[in-house]
């Protein structure tokens, strides 16, 4: 089965679900790699959701 990620651009402010806009976990930092991205994982409904960086 396929999951697709939904994926949002990081920011300064605290990384919040986009279904119920609770607080989110970081799973796994991905930093170190070319996605410089962060897996999160909602507080309240366990949504999964990829923080990335802008590419510039």
């Amino acid at each position: 089965m396929d999951t697709v990620l939904s994926i949002f651009l990081m920011n300064d402010q605290p990384m919040t679900c986009s279904h119920c806009g609770s607080r989110s976990e970081i799973l796994s930092d991905l930093h170190h790699t070319n996605s410089k991205s962060l897996l999160h994982i909602c507080n309240y409904c366990n949504h999964l959701f990829i923080e990335q960086e802008e590419k510039i």
